[in-house]
């Protein structure tokens, strides 16, 4: 299947270093169902460790598919948080934009701002 946006530009003023991390859950998860390490949705299997990228966002900070990717939240506020070893996987979403699996990623989210979990600011580079 084609992809729908890998030629849409980033918005205006956009800052190319910082990307968006939204929440995913898998197939598996509900509100009381323990997170199982298999996902159909996406054919990841083993860990859910994983960050989806968009192609472009990828070659950009010099990832290929399997890279190990630490990520670190952009902030005004003094504390950074950082998350590393999450597994790069290409993956149709819009530029600028990435997606981890949640409660995996929570370590980048503050406790009082739950409702943010799909727009963290972040940026991500090799972990390597």
């Amino acid at each position: 299947m084609a992809s729908t946006q890998s030629s849409l530009p980033l918005p205006a003023g956009a800052d190319p270093t910082v990307l968006r991390l939204m929440n995913l859950q898998g197939d598996a998860a509900s509100g009381n169902a323990a997170h199982s390490l298999g996902d159909r949705f996406s054919s990841i299997w083993g860990t859910r460790r994983m960050l989806f990228m968009h192609p472009h966002d990828m070659c950009a900070r010099g990832l290929i598919e399997g890279d190990m990717a630490h990520v670190t939240t952009v902030s005004d506020n003094i504390q950074l948080r950082e998350l590393a070893g999450l597994r790069v996987m290409p993956c149709d979403l819009p530029r600028g934009s990435v997606g981890g699996y949640f409660p995996e990623c929570s370590a980048l989210l503050a406790a009082s701002h739950a409702a943010a979990a799909r727009n963290i600011a972040v940026r991500v580079k090799s972990a390597a």
